[in-house]
């Protein structure tokens, strides 16, 4: 026992060592892995770093040439405005004593050719003005007759005029009259229009109100009927729990009724015992629990070894035609299984068979 003991402390510290040189182990490679994890992470971090800079290097370079060609091009710019500038200066200085002497002469120019204009202006107007004096004088001696003329085309047109106005007054009061009996029409239709949407509106109204009340009718009907269906529901659940539980209590009782029974039929078998017991205290010891067969010296089938006052024959029926001895002890938990429906009870276990006469 104690090899055995000791085999297994060894496979135990055995066992032990293997999971503590396998956890080291696993830590190392574990570091390992993170050593190795963390230079690519270091050498990723350096090359990304030489890129940057190579980066960085290359756009101050491009950004210096940049500057470079600004600043020479704005130097080369400043160098050619100024020497624009001095041209300029020269240009203007030699051309102005010509563009002085180009402007008195256009001035010159102008004046004689306003000079000329005006006087063939002047000239032309006279001549006008002389023909157009010739020509009323030429027409006054008509002025008469026109006078004459004018008056009487005055008169007709007034004449024309009056007949005319008269005319459209009338027209006026036709149509003003025409105009008046059509509105009254129109009110009038009006009027009868609004009567019968109004009329319309009503019966729409009514036909919508009783369509709502029948609506609510019929909402309040199948209302009420899903209230008496789920209330009949209940009531039939009720009646069925009331049964179920009726019937439960039906089979408590029973069960309890079969229970008392059975103990009754238990206290009569213990009681002839009990008797016998207190009347004969030489009685062998009591046996196990399921032994039934038993006799009093332990041996199956009634064998007593030549005792022959046992409760038990050899053929296992009970001496004297007395009732079989029944275990006297309380039953154990666990022994009764509980009784099924209808009393019926669980079959005995294999040490508890009992061996009725002749059996």
């Amino acid at each position: 026992m104690t090899n055995i003991k000791a085999a297994e402390d060894a496979k135990q510290a055995a066992a032990a060592a293997e999971a503590v040189a396998t956890a080291a182990r696993e830590k190392r490679e574990k570091e390992e892995r993170e050593s190795a994890i963390n230079r690519a992470r270091e050498e990723a971090e350096r090359e990304r770093k030489r890129e940057q800079d190579e980066k960085e290097r290359k756009e101050k370079e491009r950004a210096d040439k940049i500057e470079k060609a600004r600043k020479e091009l704005e130097s080369k710019m400043a160098l050619a405005a100024k020497r624009l500038d001095h041209l300029e200066r020269a240009r203007r200085e030699e051309e102005r004593p010509l563009l002085e002497g180009f402007h008195d002469k256009q001035q010159e120019e102008a004046r004689k050719y306003y000079d000329q204009e005006k006087k063939k202006f002047i000239d032309t107007q006279s001549e006008a003005h002389a023909r157009k004096l010739e020509e009323k004088n030429r027409l006054m001696r008509m002025d008469p007759y026109r006078k004459k003329f004018e008056a009487t085309i005055m008169a007709r047109r007034q004449a024309e005029y009056e007949k005319n106005k008269s005319e459209q007054d009338e027209r006026l009061v036709t149509i003003r009259a025409k105009l008046a009996s059509d509105k009254e029409l129109r009110q009038a239709e009006l009027q009868k229009r609004k009567a019968r949407e109004e009329a319309a509106r009503k019966e729409r109204e009514r036909k919508q109100k009783e369509e709502e009340e029948e609506r609510k009718k019929a909402v309040e009907e199948a209302r009420r009927m899903a209230q008496e269906k789920r209330q009949k529901e209940e009531e039939e659940q009720q009646a069925r729990a009331e049964r179920e539980r009726e019937e439960e209590e039906k089979l408590a009782a029973e069960r309890e009724q079969k229970e008392k029974e059975r103990e009754r039929e238990r206290e009569r078998e213990r009681s002839p015992i009990r008797n016998r017991a207190g009347r004969n205290e030489r009685s062998p010891p009591r046996q196990e629990r399921g032994d039934w067969s038993r006799g009093p010296a332990g041996q199956r089938g009634g064998e007593d070894s030549g005792n022959a006052s046992g409760p038990w024959s050899r053929s296992g029926a009970p001496v004297s035609g007395r009732a079989p001895v029944r275990d006297r002890s309380p039953p154990r938990r666990g022994d009764r299984s509980p009784p099924r429906r209808g009393g019926d009870r669980s079959p005995p276990r294999g040490g508890d068979v009992y061996r009725r006469p002749g059996g």
